[in-house]
């Protein structure tokens, strides 16, 4: 028999090293302060905001700071090159975000992966549609702003 230890981090991740479980979970404090000067998302509507019923508009300062807050979390975390040269073509509008998208989704690290997708139902108008698909093509959704005063 041996004896094993494991360390699990506030959002279910597991990490054999303590040092690890600690950077994972400094890491997941920054997006989560960060995420959190977005406008909640609609909850109890079924599954209508990700189906195109409206979205959450945006303020154009506050979208760019979250979105370039997230990278630089994710390329200090992730690390290389490759995370450093597109999140700064990324902050730069050289690079589309999907380049960011793929490097992150194929990273494994879900708290900066979904992070990132949520930056990524944002579209060039900063409003916030539930999937991709809308931020992409907005006129297929429905015009209704879901967080006017």
């Amino acid at each position: 028999m041996k004896r094993v230890n494991r360390y699990i981090a506030d959002d279910g991740a597991i990490f054999d090293d303590i040092d690890k479980c600690r950077d994972y979970e400094s890491m997941l404090s920054r997006i989560n302060v960060v995420m959190s000067r977005l406008p909640d998302k609609p909850s109890g509507d079924g599954c209508r905001f990700e189906n195109g019923h409206g979205f959450l508009q945006h303020e154009e300062a506050t979208f760019i700071e979250a979105r370039n807050e997230v990278l630089d979390i994710a390329v200090e975390y992730i690390g290389g090159a490759t995370a450093k040269k597109w999140a700064e073509g990324t902050k730069g509008g050289k690079t589309h975000m999907s380049f960011c998208g793929r490097l992150f989704d194929d990273s494994g690290v879900k708290p900066i992966n979904s992070a990132w997708y949520r930056l990524s139902c944002i579209d060039t108008k900063f409003r916030e549609w539930g999937q991709m698909y809308y931020a992409l093509n907005p006129e297929k959704g429905e015009m209704i702003c879901l967080n006017t005063q």
